[in-house]
């Protein structure tokens, strides 16, 4: 299952100069590293909605019996998650084949296959128990991760134009 996270393209408009080769890899280096950054950043982030049992502060239903969600009492959802970079953008999956139910909720017939073999249909209701995606405060935190590594970018070019 695979969660696309965001598209620093998209989000960071103006960045792009391609008149120049050296800007522009130097461009693209900035965006790697900010997709470096926010990789872990937001990572950590959704991992800590499985010690909160919610999505930011959205908490997860119970189950039925109302203990906590299924989601983490073994933590192999939690632990399946991963993260890479594809081009400008940050993709997050999971290998897990019920992640997408948990994280999107499901409420229809599904066809159920017996330990015996024999297929039935079932109606699923399942809810939603979000833990990755976009959420509230995810531009700001793309902002910040930004803008420090372009002033980080621009200290070097400074230092490098007072030594010369």
């Amino acid at each position: 299952m695979s969660f696309p996270c965001c598209d620093l393209s998209r989000r960071l408009i103006g960045c792009k100069d391609t008149t120049n080769f050296n800007t522009t890899s130097k461009m693209q280096n900035i965006i790697q590293n900010i997709l470096k950054n926010l990789k872990v950043e937001l990572h950590d982030k959704f991992d800590k909605n499985f010690s909160q049992g919610g999505f930011f502060g959205n908490r997860w239903k119970p189950k039925k019996d109302g203990s906590p969600s299924h989601l983490i009492k073994r933590g192999i959802l939690r632990r399946s998650i991963r993260s890479r970079i594809e081009g400008s953008s940050l993709v997050f999956t999971s290998s897990t084949p019920y992640a997408k139910a948990h994280n999107e909720g499901v409420h229809q017939n599904v066809s159920v296959k017996s330990k015996k073999g024999k297929t039935f249909t079932r109606k699923m209701n399942l809810p939603k128990r979000q833990f990755i995606g976009e959420y509230p405060g995810m531009q700001k935190t793309i902002e910040r991760i930004a803008k420090q590594e372009i002033e980080k970018e621009l200290k070097k070019i400074a230092d490098t134009t007072i030594k010369s």
